[in-house]
């Protein structure tokens, strides 16, 4: 890479690195107050889940926004905002670009019932 320098060109190396992928358990965890793994056809099979894909529920904070939402343990999530989500790479995608204090749209399955409601972002540091 050339550039100039006090009137001079100056022959620079420039190392790109790619941006690391942003961990979605931890941001689901972080703004919402919820633990989810991606939900494989066997977990769901033994969970007797009426889905095989999406991100099961298997934590939830209190007073977090999932708790305060009605979120429980063993629901399904499979939407967030217009994207659908089966694992957490995908959802830490997703994730990045909120804003403290947005509200997404959560899709979510529990039992033979898909409902969506808004859910707040919560950044916690």
């Amino acid at each position: 890479f050339s550039c100039l320098r006090n009137g001079g060109q100056v022959e620079v190396e420039i190392t790109l690195q790619p941006k690391p992928r942003p961990d979605g358990k931890q941001l689901a965890i972080r703004y919402f107050g919820m633990t989810l793994r991606p939900l494989t056809p066997e977990l769901a099979a033994d969970l007797n889940l009426p889905v095989s894909e999406g991100l099961l529920v298997v934590g939830i904070e209190p007073d977090s926004p999932a708790a305060q939402l009605g979120v429980q343990l063993k629901d399904v999530i499979f939407q967030f905002g217009k994207l659908y989500v089966t694992d957490l790479d995908s959802l830490g995608l997703i994730l990045e670009s909120l804003n403290d204090g947005d509200k997404v749209n959560l899709g979510l399955i529990r039992g033979n019932v898909r409902a969506w409601a808004p859910i707040p972002v919560r950044k916690k540091d």
